[in-house]
């Protein structure tokens, strides 16, 4: 028996979607040019505001992800420019500062 005949053609292209993205989120979190966030706060218009400190330095988020990790609630940023860019670290810094997210490390 064929899966297509077993599960049926829109469970098996669900599972092809759902692989295709399995596929880009791990090519994104290899990405020289992405931070992963620790959200220390989980409420209401949090996402608007850290990628507002984003907005305000100019930088441009090209993907976001969101997953709950052990310890958390956790962002994949892509950026348009390498996190070592001044402007990325600022806008960091100042989100850090007001308690929001840290970065987790690779």
């Amino acid at each position: 028996m064929l899966s297509r005949e077993h599960f049926g053609q829109k469970e098996l292209n669900n599972a092809f979607d759902l692989f295709e993205e399995l596929n880009q989120l791990l090519a994104d979190r290899s990405s020289e040019h992405q931070i992963v966030l620790r959200v220390l706060k989980n409420e209401p218009g949090l996402l608007h505001e850290i990628t507002g400190f984003f907005a305000e330095f100019g930088i441009n988020l090209n993907h976001i992800h969101s997953f709950r990790a052990g310890d958390g609630h956790r962002f994949l940023l892509g950026l348009d420019r390498s996190k070592e860019s001044f402007l990325i670290k600022s806008a960091i810094e100042k989100m850090v500062e007001r308690g929001l997210a840290e970065i987790v490390e690779d």
